[in-house]
C-alpha cells in the first residue's frame, strides 16, 4: 500500500513538473510574440500563435490554479492576439480572472494586463464596449503613473479603435498629435503606429493621420 502512494505522488509530482513547464514553454512564446506584436511581421505572428491555442489555453488553465501573477503576465502579452482573432470570449474569461486574483496595485504586468482586456474586447460588441473602454483608461492612467509613454501609446491607439471620438481622447490627454509624439519617441514601432492610423477602416482619425 505504501509502495502504491509513494508511486502515485511521484506521477502527481512528475505532472505537475511538466504542467509547469508546459506553462512556462507557452508564457515563453507568447512573450515573444508581443515583443513583435508592432512590427511588419504581426499578420504572421498571429497566424502562427493560432496554431498553438489548444497550448495557450492549457497554460492559462493551469497558471489560474497555481500562479496567478504569471497568468496576468500571460494575459498581458496576449491581448493583442485575441483581438487579431476576435478571441473577446478568451480576453474576457482569463483577464479579469487574472485581475481579480492578484493584488491591485501599479505594475508593468498589471498595466499590461489591463491593456489586454481593452484590446481582446475590442470585438466584442456594444454590450461590452463600455467596460473595454473602463480598462483602456485604467491601463492609460497606470501607465502614466508608472512612467511607461510607449504603453500609453499603445493603449490610446486601442481606445482609438474603440471608437471613441477624438474630442472624448484628447480631453484626458490622448489626442493623436500626443500618440504620435509618443510614438515617435519609442524608435522602429512608429512605423506601426502610422499604418494603424492611415487604416481605411479607422475612421476617428484618417482625416488628421496624413499630417503625421
Amino acid at each position: 500500500m505504501r509502495e502504491f502512494a509513494a508511486a502515485e505522488l511521484a506521477a502527481t509530482e512528475d505532472a505537475v513538473r511538466l504542467s509547469a513547464r508546459h506553462a512556462d514553454l507557452y508564457l515563453a512564446r507568447a512573450e515573444a510574440a508581443w515583443e513583435q506584436s508592432e512590427t511588419k511581421d504581426r499578420r504572421l505572428v498571429a497566424e502562427r500563435l493560432i496554431l498553438d491555442l489548444a497550448n495557450l489555453r492549457a497554460a492559462l488553465a493551469w497558471l489560474r490554479e497555481h500562479d496567478s501573477d504569471r497568468l496576468l503576465q500571460l494575459c498581458g502579452a496576449l491581448g493583442w492576439f485575441w483581438e487579431f482573432h476576435y478571441l473577446d470570449a478568451d480576453a474576457e474569461q482569463w483577464t479579469e480572472h487574472a485581475l481579480k486574483a492578484t493584488v491591485d496595485q501599479d505594475s508593468p504586468r498589471r498595466a499590461r494586463a489591463l491593456e489586454a482586456a481593452a484590446a481582446g474586447l475590442r470585438s466584442a460588441g456594444v454590450a461590452r464596449r463600455d467596460h473595454a473602454i473602463e480598462r483602456g483608461w485604467e491601463a492609460v492612467g497606470m501607465y502614466r503613473r508608472l512612467g511607461d509613454e510607449h504603453g500609453e501609446a499603445r493603449t490610446g491607439l486601442w481606445l482609438g479603435r474603440l471608437d471613441l471620438l477624438f474630442e472624448e481622447l484628447a480631453g484626458r490627454g490622448l489626442s493623436a498629435e500626443r500618440i504620435c509624439e509618443l510614438y515617435r519617441a519609442s524608435g522602429p514601432k512608429w512605423g506601426y503606429a502610422k499604418a494603424v492610423f492611415r487604416h481605411a477602416g479607422f475612421l476617428i482619425w484618417t482625416d488628421r493621420a496624413h499630417s503625421f
